[in-house]
């Protein structure tokens, strides 16, 4: 395909004026104005084309301008002016704001011409198709998009898809990578800070709506771009099989549980703030990764709760006991310092922490009239908060990395 064919491809797409109009409007859309004019001020004969291009009435872009334009492409100097001072943002969005079925026929006129794209991404794809023709004009080597390009635009629409469905993705697979064999964590929590460390990757990217939730996976950024970039269709299969029986389970686990989980935090502990649970005092401690509290006496399923319960609710618990303490229906020092002196009660008993788990969630559960599984993730928190469990050295535990987050 030549310039003039891809130019009136577009242009039956994007533009409904005169071919001309459309010419000084790409050229719009793929530069900054503002950065162009600060840094060719200075430069008459850069400073008159760049006005000769972007006045609506296209003074100074002749008739014979705009065909030479069409034939051939851009002349050398107004591809190096576009290519030095790209930012092709409005031009991706006018093709991302096409409809569907105009997308679709976009791709399909492409295909005739032996070009093949997706949906996914339609806008960076043409953008980057265009722009070969336009360096090649300003005599800038041309070479295929790349593998780290490609890769960066999957991440960029990964970002996108996590501030829709992240929250929701991460509680499916439990904070695990969804790739078959791979266990890393996709949350990392170290005190009172919670990152991410996961990509949502599309099963497969070739449905019509590939952007469903029901076609998305969380994956650790190795194992996404491994599956973006060389998944194979056993992979897909396998991953998919996964994304299945993560849904299972969680809609069972809903099901089951079918609480207003910050409704039920906020009552316990109102209900915890009154009880009587010991007048022992404490000192603020600094938090620190949970797994650095741990020791060989806690079960592993109690690891994984203590540590799925931060994940998953860290940041609804420390939200429920921010508006009761600005509301003073709950004192924060006072709390902490009654479970503080509740696990130094139970220290001087027992050193065995899965005793101590276990009791302070009774405890909890009880006084605070609440389900087993918000004492859980109550006792969780405080756990995190460092009001429970002392902070175990790397000589105490051989099984601790010191430097790990979760």
């Amino acid at each position: 395909m030549n310039f003039s064919e891809l130019f009136d491809l577009l242009y039956g797409f994007l533009w409904s004026g005169t071919k001309k109009e459309y010419l000084l409007e790409l050229v719009a859309e793929l530069t900054d104005e503002p950065k162009i004019q600060a840094q060719f001020n200075g430069n008459k004969k850069l400073k008159k084309l760049w006005e000769q291009i972007t006045t609506d009435a296209g003074v100074g872009v002749t008739d014979k301008d705009a065909e030479n334009w069409l034939a051939r492409g851009f002349s050398a100097e107004v591809s190096s002016l576009i290519i030095r001072n790209l930012n092709s943002a409005p031009f991706v969005l006018s093709i991302e704001t096409l409809s569907d079925g105009a997308k679709q026929e976009m791709i399909e006129e492409f295909s005739k011409r032996g070009v093949v794209f997706s949906k996914q991404n339609l806008g960076k794809q043409v953008k980057n198709y265009l722009l070969k023709y336009i360096k090649k004009n300003a005599g800038i080597p041309v070479t295929e998009t790349s593998t780290d390009d490609y890769l960066a635009d999957t991440r960029e629409l990964s970002s996108q898809l996590k501030r829709i469905h992240g929250s929701y993705l991460l509680c499916e697979a439990n904070n695990t990578c969804s790739n078959p064999g791979c266990a890393k964590k996709l949350i990392a929590v170290s005190g009172s800070n919670v990152a991410p460390l996961y990509e949502v990757a599309e099963i497969n990217p070739k449905l019509k709506n590939a952007e469903a939730v029901t076609n998305l996976v969380a994956l650790c950024p190795d194992c996404f771009a491994q599956f973006v970039m060389s998944g194979t269709p056993k992979l897909a299969k396998e991953i998919k099989k996964v994304k299945e029986a993560q849904s299972i389970e969680l809609a069972l686990e809903a099901a089951i549980n079918d609480i207003n989980l910050g409704g039920q935090i906020s009552a316990a502990v109102r209900k915890l703030s009154d009880a009587d649970l010991t007048a022992d005092a404490s000192q603020v401690f600094t938090a620190v990764s949970v797994d650095r509290k741990f020791n060989e006496s806690l079960y592993e399923e109690e690891k994984d709760q203590i540590r799925n319960s931060v994940i998953k609710s860290y940041i609804k618990v420390h939200a429920e006991l921010t508006v009761l303490c600005q509301s003073g229906e709950c004192d924060w020092d006072v709390l902490r310092s009654k479970m503080h002196g509740l696990y130094v009660q139970l220290k001087l008993k027992t050193e065995n922490q899965s005793k101590i788990f276990n009791t302070i969630c009774s405890t909890i559960q009880k006084a605070g009239k609440c389900r087993q599984s918000i004492s859980i993730i109550l006792t969780s928190f405080f756990i995190q908060m460092c009001d429970i469990f002392d902070e175990q050295t790397k000589a105490s535990s051989s099984t601790v990395d010191p430097k790990k987050v979760m």
